[in-house]
């Protein structure tokens, strides 16, 4: 076989490659995007290639060395450099499916892989190359080539170091990267050990169509797409009817109480038995207007729409707001409230959501302590221009086991009920709306607790500092 066939042939199953690829509907993605860059590399050298085994095939060895190797030479610095763009795309790829995290700020693998390639280029021109004839095959050798081929084999160990280490965190659909990187690496050995095999050319698009037919192709990530946004519709259908289901009946039991007391208050004749009566019906009446409030703020979390107004406020106002809630502790119950004195005295927020935290975690202490103690702890740390308010709530009241405490803060989950059925009812939505409240301020929420002692609920949020940029 002469010494062009195999990288005319690779030329022309690219461009068949190319056409399919260009003509077929496409998802624009990340993903895409690497593959693109892989494919314009190899078609940059898959031609350069065919040219230089075109010029080696029609001249003897001799005239080659006199009259075409500074343009060889040129062309391989070219073609070197495109080789590890390829792979340097390929560890790209294998980056943002390993870690999704990455895509959000691709800039920070970009330059440095930038940076990574100009170096390169600079560097490679300074190697010598050589050709060398094995039969009547001429092919390139000699430093430059060996250390173009170090370079890309370390950038591929990299990709393959990745993928082992993380495999367990790659979609399944990304497997088939495997068998790529393993290709690759095959044909990287089989280059060095028989240089009269000409196979570069050939092993970029093996590479292009094995990635472009079991992981690229349009179809089947079109597939892909609409079963996620089909999952997810669905998913969002579900919780949208436990949200009603859950409504209606927590709703509907306050109200039908409210309205039993309402009917005995016309007809009762004593004004103890009136006031007793008005006084459940208000409590009713707060628990039904305390629905309400989780229902619009859970609609908000819900589309997105939930935003911060940030204000400046009195710490004393809010401490103030604070007290009108713990009111609402049982008289049976002992509250203990400390205080920092060292909070700014004035802070940059949305107080509003940050009442919201308080009431969502003292409730949820009143609720759930049926005797004992209940402890509010608020403290602050000054960090730069930010003031970390730090809110414990300490309850000696049922507790929480062990299996429930990683879906404590999902809505409509209140794992209480499955020990003790006694306890007072509630939307299930209380912890999940503080959660997402706590994340709108960059801070975390955090529980302790031994079933059958008490909790233990610490919140930590930033709050601007009034004069501090």
């Amino acid at each position: 076989m002469s010494q062009f066939e195999i990288p005319l042939i690779s030329l022309i199953f690219f461009a068949l490659l190319t056409i399919v690829y260009i003509s077929r509907p496409k998802i624009i993605l990340l993903e895409n995007k690497a593959y693109e860059v892989i494919l314009v590399g190899s078609g940059i050298i898959v031609s350069l290639g065919t040219v230089v085994h075109l010029i080696c095939s029609f001249n003897d060895y001799q005239v080659v060395m006199n009259q075409w190797f500074s343009f060889i030479t040129l062309i391989n610095i070219i073609l070197m450099s495109w080789f590890v763009v390829v792979f340097l795309s390929i560890l790209f790829y294998v980056i943002i499916i390993t870690y999704p995290k990455s895509r959000e700020n691709v800039k920070k693998i970009l330059i440095p892989f930038g940076l990574f390639a100009a170096l390169f280029v600079i560097s490679v021109s300074f190697f010598k190359l050589e050709l060398v004839q094995v039969g009547n095959i001429i092919n390139v050798s000699g430093p430059m080539f060996y250390y173009s081929l170090t370079v890309i084999g370390l950038i591929l160990f990299a990709s393959i170091l990745i993928s082992l280490f993380n495999f367990k965190k790659i979609d399944r659909r990304y497997y088939a990267i495997f068998g790529i990187i393993a290709v690759l690496g095959i044909m990287l050995i089989l280059i060095n050990v028989f240089p009269e095999i000409i196979l570069y050319d050939f092993s970029v698009v093996l590479f292009c169509y094995i990635m472009y037919f079991t992981i690229e192709n349009p179809d089947k990530k079109m597939l892909e797409q609409v079963n996620i946004l089909k999952r997810e519709a669905e998913s969002g259908n579900l919780v949208k009817e436990a949200f009603l289901q859950q409504m209606s009946h927590e709703i509907a039991t306050p109200m039908t109480h409210a309205m039993g007391l309402n009917d005995l208050n016309k007809e009762a004749t004593n004004l103890k038995e009136i006031k007793e009566n008005s006084i459940i019906i208000d409590e009713k009446l707060n628990l039904i207007n305390d629905i309400a409030l989780h229902a619009v703020t859970m609609s908000g979390i819900v589309s997105g729409d939930l935003k911060l107004e940030i204000t400046t406020y009195k710490t004393e106002d809010l401490l103030k707001r604070v007290d009108k809630i713990i009111d609402k502790c049982p008289k049976n119950l002992k509250f203990v409230k400390k205080i920092d004195k060292n909070i700014p005295k004035l802070l940059d927020g949305d107080n509003t959501k940050v009442i919201n935290i308080f009431e969502q975690l003292l409730s949820n202490a009143f609720k759930f302590t049926k005797e004992g103690t209940v402890t509010l702890e608020v403290t602050s740390e000054i960090k730069d221009d930010k003031c970390i308010l730090t809110i414990r709530v300490i309850d000696t009241g049922i507790g929480i086991k062990k299996e429930y405490l990683k879906s404590l803060f999902d809505a409509f989950e209140r794992p209480h009920w499955k020990d003790d059925q006694a306890v007072a009812r509630g939307t299930g939505l209380g912890l999940s709306i503080a959660k997402k409240l706590t994340e709108l301020m960059n801070g975390d929420i955090a529980v302790q607790s031994k079933y059958g002692q008490g909790s233990e609920f610490t919140v930590k949020i930033e709050q601007g500092i009034v004069g501090r940029s």
